[in-house]
């Protein structure tokens, strides 16, 4: 195996031992008391073995192992307790990811005795223009799309609340409906449109656009308004027509 194998097996024993392998109750448990925890050291303990185990498996000396760990039990119960102290929302939990992945690094360089500008260096080599361009895309289709169907839509704030995405609308004065769901519906709509666009999937746009209609039909036949019509056709259509743009000039980008 090479050294980016191990570190993909580090990464992979991480998934299981924080998706699979920890049950809800435990979970739940540490964000209750924190630090007095029985489930934490626990949870921490089974992550160090099993890194032990696959650096182990790798065939490295008694020291890397000793090493693994010492530094997968301490940055683990350190990241989680951290985390515990925050809110469920979702930027906590990817940044709660984000730690433990930076550690896994840290962990793999310290036991492979790679040097950190070598790590740079091959990084540097996935960062190929087409990865940069796929990337570029999709930080377009979300934040930016979103303020140009905003600004687009600004124009009627008279006659409907100012939103943040075409989705929202009239939801965002509903008590039935989520805060800021609309957003990240569109999010995942034009998200959606280029990955389609970008594996050449056109028949699958076809069944994004179906399913938004479907799924809208049923607002706008109750509402008997035709402003309201045209305010939502006017937000679905210039959100597509958005990510069908940057989806199709990725596309060509990247044949070219």
């Amino acid at each position: 195996m090479t050294d980016l194998t191990l570190l993909l097996w580090l990464v992979l024993a991480h998934v299981l031992g924080d998706f699979y392998l920890q049950p809800q109750r435990w979970v739940d448990e540490r964000n209750r008391r924190h630090s007095q925890s029985v489930w934490l050291p626990v949870h921490a303990l089974l992550h160090a073995l099993l890194a032990c185990a696959v650096v182990w498996l790798y065939g490295m000396a008694s020291h890397a192992i000793a090493a693994t760990f010492l530094m997968m039990f301490l940055s683990h119960y350190l990241t989680d307790l951290a985390k515990s102290y925050r809110p469920p929302h979702l930027k906590w939990l990817v940044l709660d990811q984000l730690f433990h992945l930076f550690w896994l690094v840290v962990i793999w360089l310290v036991i492979t005795q790679n040097h950190t500008l070598a790590l740079v260096a091959q990084l540097g080599l996935w960062l190929n223009p087409r990865i940069l361009v796929v990337a570029l895309a999709y930080l377009l289709v979300f934040k930016p799309a979103s303020v140009m169907v905003a600004t687009l839509l600004g124009k009627w704030h008279l006659d409907f609340e100012a939103v943040t995405d075409l989705n929202v609308s009239e939801e965002s004065k509903d008590s039935h409906t989520l805060a800021s769901a609309g957003e990240y519906i569109g999010y995942i709509e034009r998200g959606l449109i280029v990955t389609f666009l970008l594996s050449n999937q056109l028949a699958a746009v076809g069944f994004v656009l179906a399913a938004k209609s479907v799924f809208r039909f049923g607002d706008l036949k109750d509402r008997h308004d035709r402003k309201f019509t045209e305010y939502v056709m006017i937000g679905t259509f210039a959100s597509m027509a958005i990510a069908f743009v940057i989806g199709l000039l990725a596309r060509l980008a990247i044949q070219h």
